[in-house]
């Protein structure tokens, strides 16, 4: 029986998981876009350094 309840426990964190994810799939675009400009300062700011 205490497995049966662990099994249940597991699947509504994983629902609650996937509930997250595909709410908030736009915020890690958005996110992973300003990284990509971020980045992308950075390696031109270490050329300027170094030149």
């Amino acid at each position: 029986m205490r497995q049966r309840a662990q099994l249940f426990k597991r699947l509504e964190v994983v629902e609650a998981m996937r509930a997250f994810i595909s709410h908030h799939l736009g915020d890690i675009e958005v996110l992973r876009a300003k990284l990509e400009r971020v980045e992308a300062d950075l390696v031109a700011a270490q050329k300027a350094v170094a030149d």
